[in-house]
């Protein structure tokens, strides 16, 4: 881990393409080594068994990073039919087997259409959400189960890409989902629904909001820029990082004279009149441009006022 009193100030956003077998935590803490960065965070967690896109926010970016924390995500996920595990992936125990041989593409097609729009979904046991403080997988562990309630999530769009028949059948769907959604128990309730159970054994995170997997570079690719380059030049590693307001593309950009930046740097309300030269703006957030570029979010009032809501602490949106 990056000692914070040597490391540095880095801003900006990171596509990884995270490894299987490694959390996202370990992921962040290894390409914020990479960066030496002082600070940074990731956008919602991957399983270990899952690869794929993950978001990585550095320093001032990670003021934003709730954004894509409930932003929609895409996966192509590979199911197991016939067996059930204690965990919904390929890493639990198994705990039932049951033929799946009988399942055929036209009672597949019928199940998945169930899946698709607003669902409740209940959570698993192995996940991060807490009870009394305690995570539940840690619960879970200590083979302690306990009631959860059932969640709305969306699923905007389930298609099937691949079913291959057999006592043990393998689907293969491409999913858009809400924030929320646990591809893992979307596969049990689909092997559920077929009578048969199932579990995930391969998961792939291929799009968060905007970003796209094919943008995403691994930690094998970004160690070797850093091991190719002299020591203390970080610029081989710079182009790989995008600018923060990349987080924010869904808000209005608003473009402030220097005596607006001022005032609202300095934490002043200021008539709307003065800074639009149309008065009829919807209330609500914004992204404020300075003269340096993007400087932070501010709040459009219904009453007429702009004020800052979340700003930068750098001037700079990239080091």
């Amino acid at each position: 881990m990056v000692r914070r009193k040597n490391a540095r100030l880095v801003n900006g956003v990171l596509l990884l393409n995270k490894d299987q077998g490694m959390t996202s935590n370990r992921a962040l803490q290894r390409v914020r080594g990479i960066y030496h960065a002082r600070k940074a965070g990731h956008t919602g967690s991957l399983d270990p068994l899952a690869t794929g896109l993950l978001p990585v926010c550095f320093g001032e970016a990670t003021k934003y990073s709730r954004y894509l924390l409930q932003a929609d995500k895409s996966y192509r996920a590979q199911i197991v039919l016939g067996e059930t595990t204690d965990t919904a992936d390929a890493e639990g125990q198994i705990q039932q087997v049951r033929d799946a041989a009988h399942i055929d593409l036209d009672r597949v097609t019928e199940v998945l259409g169930r899946f698709r729009g607003a669902i409740e979904q209940v959570p698993p046991m192995f996940s991060a959400l807490k009870r009394d403080g305690k995570p539940l997988y840690k619960l879970a562990r200590q083979g302690i189960v306990l009631e959860r309630e059932a969640r709305d999530v969306t699923i905007h769009s389930l298609e099937l890409v691949g079913f291959e028949v057999g006592s043990r059948a393998l689907l293969d769907i491409d999913v858009t989902c809400s924030k929320g959604t646990y591809i893992r128990s979307l596969a049990l309730d689909i092997g559920d629904a077929l009578g048969v159970g199932g579990h995930i054994c391969q998961l792939h995170r291929t799009q968060v909001d905007k970003f796209s997997i094919e943008e995403a570079h691994s930690l094998a690719e970004l160690q070797s820029i850093r091991d190719q380059a002299e020591e203390g030049d970080w610029q081989a590693l710079e182009p790989y990082l995008l600018p923060i307001e990349c987080l924010l593309d869904h808000l209005p950009r608003l473009v402030l004279n220097s005596e607006t930046q001022e005032h609202i740097l300095r934490g002043r309300e200021v008539l709307i009149g003065d800074v639009l030269d149309d008065a009829d703006w919807p209330s609500g957030l914004v992204r404020l441009i300075g003269s340096t570029g993007f400087i932070g979010v501010g709040e459009l009032s219904e009453s007429g006022t702009l004020r800052a809501k979340r700003m930068l602490t750098e001037e700079q949106h990239k080091i």
